[in-house]
């Protein structure tokens, strides 16, 4: 019986290594994909030792163009059969749109779309002949949401759920299936790399990154085209931002983060 591989980006910290241990435990191999490469040969060593897994490493970053065809080589050339792509990585820019970095914004958006939608175009010329296997995209409850001061990750976010959403009936009677998990406020380094300081309310919302790894792995297995994780964030999504106005929605989420971080706008 072949084995069976799991391809995760993003996987040196936060929701994409603690998904490399869900999947582990249940005895799937791992491709584990990010930059820094001291961090990925510790978890490796890790779920080798406590899940007998095999490993392979691949040191890349996604905001590269070439780096999704890389991956990809690197995978056909070791012959692995990758049955999971799990499209983690991802970063934002924390800033008024017009002040912030335009090299920072093309990397974010190299890194949140287009890196997983070529990922996903590749592996499935290999999945769907097979009649088998999962892709997901994690995106964010900021794809439901104005995200001022976020306004091009909430847009990324937008595209990797309607994107996910729109393959996943599209893939219908292939064998294949893709879901997208949309977490919420999550104990990642996201936060800390955007150089944005968590507000109480979001403190008061944060969800571990385990338990968010451990629903989207559920979700992917029920084949679930598109699951919010956890009640509050599904209570936020589908309730409350279907009966408040988009307006103050904005308002709001811009009005905690200018107070919680003291940002100014320069003129």
């Amino acid at each position: 019986m072949r084995e069976s591989w799991a391809v995760v980006t993003g996987a040196s910290s936060g929701i994409g290594k603690e998904y490399a241990r869900v999947l582990a435990k249940t005895g799937i191999h791992c491709v584990l994909v990010a930059r820094r490469e001291e961090q990925l040969k510790g978890l490796a060593a890790e779920l080798s030792r406590d899940h007998g897994i095999n490993c392979v490493i691949i040191v890349k970053d996604l905001s590269d163009r070439s780096s999704a065809q890389e991956i990809y080589a690197e995978c056909s050339r070791l012959g692995l059969h990758v049955d999971y792509l799990i499209n983690n990585a991802g970063a934002g820019v924390f800033e008024y749109f017009n002040q912030a970095d335009l090299g920072s914004i093309e990397k974010m958006l190299e890194l949140n779309v287009m890196a997983p939608t070529i990922l996903t175009k590749l592996f499935l010329q290999d999945m769907i002949p097979r009649g088998r296997g999962y892709v997901q995209f994690v995106a964010s409850i900021a794809s439901y949401l104005p995200t001022p001061l976020y306004a091009g990750y909430g847009a990324s976010k937008a595209y990797d759920r309607h994107f996910a959403t729109s393959l996943n009936y599209e893939l219908r009677g292939t064998g294949v299936h893709c879901s997208v998990i949309n977490p919420g406020f999550t104990a990642t380094e996201f936060f800390e790399a955007a150089g944005q300081k968590n507000s109480w309310s979001q403190r008061l919302q944060m969800m571990s990154a385990k338990r968010c790894a451990e629903i989207a792995f559920w979700s992917l297995k029920k084949n679930k085209a598109s699951v919010m994780a956890g009640p509050l964030n599904w209570f936020t999504a589908h309730v409350l931002c279907r009966i408040t106005p988009v307006r103050l929605q904005a308002w709001l989420l811009q009005d905690d983060l200018v107070r919680s971080n003291k940002i100014e706008r320069k003129r």
